[in-house]
């Protein structure tokens, strides 16, 4: 769990007012031994912690559940499953509701979508997207903003007014808000490293605006990729149960996030499952990396446009649904899209043979308009013919999903479900 996750957890969680949650240290005080050498474990607090997560996403995943079957899911003890529903039920997550007719007499516990909300921002060079979903993931309100200043102290200002404006004209208690989720693509940042505005000192970063909203909203602000936040705003939202599948994000950028086993593959430099730079077209378009085709000049939003129009003799680039309308009436357009979808399904491949995935999902904007001809590429290019057993499944995105609903939902994901790393601490080989 990052030093920023177990922030968002200890300081806005609220189950923390009733001493349901403790996750007060950060990660260096919850090692529990200051000799790099030494292997050591976990505490009695992150145990009781990991099982309260237990129990509300067995809870949230499952539906209503009585605290025998709790127990019997979980392996914890009838008593444990007590104690820990109730300090649920005292933190407002939780609700206790009589048994069905019919069903037996235990009592029920279910989720309470009202107990704990986050906010989600998405800064893109169209803007910035505000959403604010509550514990179920149902997005409850959205605001757009255009800032008048990109770059300058001035755009985080009016992003954090923005923000509270938001929880109150929703009218949630600000104490329930978990954390802030932050994706951050162009946009501000850009303009923040001179190409948008002048600037003074070191160029500014993700967690320039991370830091600029803390201290300004007083709360944990989580910063991700929008590949990573997708992917777990999915899995919030009950769409994935699987613990084992890829997720590719199509949209001005291209990005790829790996779960396996339940865990998200990060890599050592925290870049895993980054495909946007894999070679996919021999002495191709030359790539913001300085190499020659990249699949983010073959299948990014723009790249993707251009090439459209450039084939089909356009004046100017058509829209995303433009190319999905002449798709299905102009032969060439489909033979160009159904070549770039190869380009993916050829990238994708070894990641499929190497981990076996049991659903290979795309999502983004450019799978909005195009996914059902990139699935029908997939389904035939992905599978194993060898084998004799079936491929994974290939999945598409509801339309709208991602962008600042799908932020707020990472954030609930990362400090409201449980994890091995909660658990199982950095050790040095001996």
């Amino acid at each position: 769990m990052s030093t920023a996750t177990a922030a968002a957890r200890a300081h806005r969680s609220p189950l923390r007012r009733t001493g349901a949650f403790s996750l007060a240290a950060p990660a260096t005080r919850r090692l529990g031994a200051t000799n790099p050498d030494q292997v050591t474990g976990s505490n009695l607090v992150c145990v009781r912690d990991h099982n309260q997560l237990l129990v509300l996403h067995a809870i949230r995943t499952r539906g209503a559940s009585t605290r025998r079957e709790l127990s019997t899911l979980t392996g914890l003890t009838f008593q444990t499953i007590e104690n820990i529903s109730r300090r649920l039920i005292d933190g407002g997550i939780l609700e206790d509701v009589p048994p069905p007719a019919l069903t037996g007499r235990g009592r029920h516990l279910v989720l309470r979508p009202t107990g704990a909300y986050a906010i989600g921002i998405e800064a893109s060079p169209e803007g910035c997207r505000l959403a604010l979903c509550d514990l179920g993931g149902r997005t409850l309100a959205e605001q757009r903003l255009s800032l008048c200043a990109p770059g300058d102290d001035s755009s985080v200002d009016e992003l954090a007014l923005m923000v509270q404006d938001l929880i109150d004209d929703a009218e949630v208690p600000i104490t329930t808000v978990v954390a802030v989720g932050l994706t951050a693509t162009g946009s501000i940042l850009d303009a923040a490293n001179g190409k948008g505005a002048s600037t003074r000192g070191a160029p500014r970063s993700r967690e320039w605006l991370r830091d600029g909203l803390e201290r300004r909203l007083r709360m944990p602000v989580l910063c991700t990729s929008d590949v990573i936040a997708a992917a777990r705003g999915e899995q919030w939202s009950g769409r994935i149960f699987s613990r084992d599948f890829v997720y590719v994000h199509l949209a001005s950028e291209i990005g790829c996030a790996v779960i396996s086993h339940g865990q998200l593959c990060t890599g050592a430099r925290g870049r895993g499952g980054d495909i946007a730079h894999t070679p996919a077209v021999t002495n191709g378009e030359l790539c913001e990396c300085g190499r020659r085709g990249c699949l983010q000049t073959v299948l990014a939003e723009q790249a993707l446009r251009r090439s459209i129009a450039t084939a089909l003799s356009l004046a100017e680039p058509p829209t995303l649904d433009d190319i999905s309308r002449r798709a299905v009436s102009d032969a060439d357009a489909a033979e160009l899209i159904e070549g770039v979808a190869t380009h993916l399904a050829d990238m994708l491949l070894p990641a499929v043979q190497l981990l076996a995935p049991e659903i290979v999902m795309i999502g983004g904007p450019v799978a909005d308009a195009l996914g059902g001809a990139f699935c029908s590429v997939l389904e035939r290019r992905v599978a194993d013919p060898d084998s004799g057993e079936p491929g994974p499944a290939i999945q598409c995105v509801p339309p709208g999903a991602g962008g600042a609903a799908s932020a707020a939902r990472g954030v609930l994901y990362e400090v409201l479900t449980p994890a091995m790393d909660h658990l199982i601490l950095d050790t040095v080989a001996v």
